[in-house]
This record gives C-alpha cells, structure tokens and sequence, in this order.
C-alpha cells in the first residue's frame, strides 16, 4: 500500500521514519515534501499503518 503526500510523489510507509510539518523522512534519509492541502489526510493515514 501507498500513500499518495504530494501530486509528484507516492510513499510506502514501511519506509517512513518520521513525519514532521509538510515534510516526510524516510529510513535512508530522503525527505519529501507534504503537500499543504493534504496534509492532514496523510498525517492520518500514516498514523493508521506505522
């Protein structure tokens, strides 16, 4: 399962180690951004799954 957080990026939250505002860090040091209308949304959804 992935979870769309930005028009250009889709993330596999087994992958996330971090989530902070409008920014997700991955386990190998990527970060990507969160887009601002979707933030919530996804914030949510990757509570739900880590």
């Amino acid at each position: 399962m992935f979870v769309r957080c930005h028009e250009n990026y889709l993330v596999n939250p087994e992958y996330v180690s971090r989530i902070s505002r409008y920014r997700i860090e991955l386990t190998y040091g990527k970060v990507i951004p969160i887009s601002e209308k979707n933030y919530t949304a996804v914030k949510t959804k990757l509570s739900h799954i880590t």
